[in-house]
């Protein structure tokens, strides 16, 4: 059981140490106060999804091109230029491709993690662009609040090697809600 102190409204000391060593006390300790709860963004991660997505819809937006350019050029293929009905088996190479390119719209402004990460289906939607965005407004860790989540990992070790890996990416990591600079104030206030 964790004995919990509330010192400020925005920091909590919690007997961390009576918590399992392992994810446990790593949670128990980020938990602790705002300035703790510290994750990574993965930027970069998220660049590179759209990235991939962006040029595949370009190639499929160059594809499309091809083929309504080729069935311009003919009478017996340009009414599927106006027309959007398809019989079976009729132009399945546009049908294709046009699902495909809907599939990738769709996932390119409505990412769904549990389709291309194959990961858990209760994961949701995430609007990857959006989210992205929402987390770069998200402030920046400070270099104290760093330090601290730092230094208490680094001597802790409530994980083995490579798994608190993303401690060594300050600059990708982001606090969850931004505390003031002088918290002591509201721990030790003025007289």
């Amino acid at each position: 059981m964790s004995h919990c102190i509330k010192l400020s409204s925005s920091l909590t000391w919690c007997a961390e140490l009576e918590k399992p060593n392992g994810w446990a006390r790593l949670a128990a300790f980020l938990n602790s106060g705002d300035e703790f709860a510290i994750f990574r963004r993965f930027s970069e991660m998220h660049c590179r999804v759209l990235l991939m997505l962006q040029t595949e819809i370009t190639k499929q937006e160059k594809k499309l091109a091809e083929l309504d350019k080729y069935d311009s050029e003919s009478e017996s293929t340009s009414d599927r230029l106006r027309t959007a009905y398809r019989a079976e088996g009729w132009d399945t190479e546009r049908m294709e491709l046009r699902e495909q390119l809907q599939k990738n719209l769709l996932m390119y402004w409505t990412y769904s993690l549990s389709k291309v990460l194959k990961a858990n289906a209760n994961l949701g939607l995430d609007d990857l662009l959006l989210k992205q965005a929402q987390l770069r407004d998200l402030p920046k860790t400070p270099k104290r609040d760093y330090a601290t989540v730092f230094n208490w990992l680094w001597s802790s070790m409530p994980a083995g090697l490579g798994e608190i890996d993303w401690i060594y990416h300050p600059d990708d990591l982001v606090s969850v809600k931004p505390t003031s600079e002088a918290w002591w104030v509201e721990v030790f206030p003025p007289f």
